[in-house]
């Protein structure tokens, strides 16, 4: 297994066992006291933040938007990196630029479709969380792998969520881990 790998495993374990504190700015904090949704997604949104403050990226690319908490967490992680989020949803790229983080730009198109918009070896933290399903994210590991950064790391949301995902996860032919109860669908990495 590899170091970055076991980190962001130690990491997220350290989340999961209450053990790290939560040093998130108060609007992060914020976020996760009022929203019924980030109750569930209140481990890996720390998660997100700590790994960013941890490896200092400078591009950060997450495919599926939803309601930008994602988002905005891997940028005030890091507020000097560039966080680009694509949905194909109109109204998920206007809640997050509601928000108005200022290192976040989005996409309003089907991930699979602007990958040619980024430079190879250019990601430095790769996040998938789009359309779950084995063929899709089979494809976007396909696409988007060459444009990250040799030896970073790929995020993927909702590994155990179906079946589909978790025969997607199964095909990942990287070095792997799964983060245990980081999400309540399953939380992975793996090493590019």
């Amino acid at each position: 297994m590899s170091e970055v790998l076991d980190t962001a495993y130690e990491i997220g374990m350290s989340l999961v066992q209450g053990v790290l504190p939560d040093n998130r700015p108060e609007i992060l904090k914020k976020i996760s006291q009022t929203d019924w949704s980030t109750e569930q997604c209140h481990l890996y949104h720390r998660f997100l933040f700590a790994w960013a403050e941890h490896i200092k990226p400078s591009l950060i690319v997450e495919t599926g938007t939803d309601r930008g908490y994602s988002a905005i967490h891997l940028a005030m992680g890091r507020t000097s990196a560039k966080v680009i989020s694509i949905d194909n949803r109109s109204l998920c790229s206007d809640q997050l630029n509601a928000l108005n983080v200022p290192n976040v730009d989005t996409i309003t198109e089907d991930s699979l479709k602007v990958v040619d918009r980024f430079e190879d070896h250019s990601i430095d933290l790769l996040f998938l969380d789009s359309l779950h399903t084995c063929e899709h994210l089979s494809k976007e590991i396909e696409l988007y792998v060459p444009k990250v950064r040799p030896g970073s790391l790929v995020f993927v949301d909702d590994i155990s969520m179906t079946g589909e995902m978790a025969q997607g996860w199964a095909r990942v032919a990287y070095p792997k881990r799964s983060i245990p109860k980081l999400h309540v669908t399953g939380f992975g990495a793996f090493q590019v």
